[in-house]
């Protein structure tokens, strides 16, 4: 899964300094602003009492693309604990 979503596996941690050591990636920037830009949508829907709000579709394919959002950043967790030497 993490070839599909390109999760960067290139993490070194130094236990010493206790620091993490990444090798820099557009993909945090683009989740962000991808965050950014939807809930951006969904206020504007909101504020203005579109009825598109109340149809189901949008609103499952709203909730797997926030879904989507935080399992994308929640699987970062995974990578940094398995550097450290933490196993879940």
């Amino acid at each position: 899964m993490s070839h599909i979503l390109k999760i960067n596996k290139d993490i070194s941690y130094l236990k010493e300094d206790r620091l993490y050591l990444i090798k820099g990636s557009f993909l945090p920037f683009i989740l962000i602003m991808g965050i950014f830009f939807t809930k951006f949508v969904v206020g504007v829907i909101v504020a203005k009492q579109l009825l598109i709000i109340n149809n189901m579709m949008f609103i499952l394919s709203l909730t797997s693309l926030y879904g989507l959002f935080s399992g994308m950043f929640f699987s970062r967790v995974f990578v940094f604990m398995n550097k450290k030497g933490k196993r879940f």
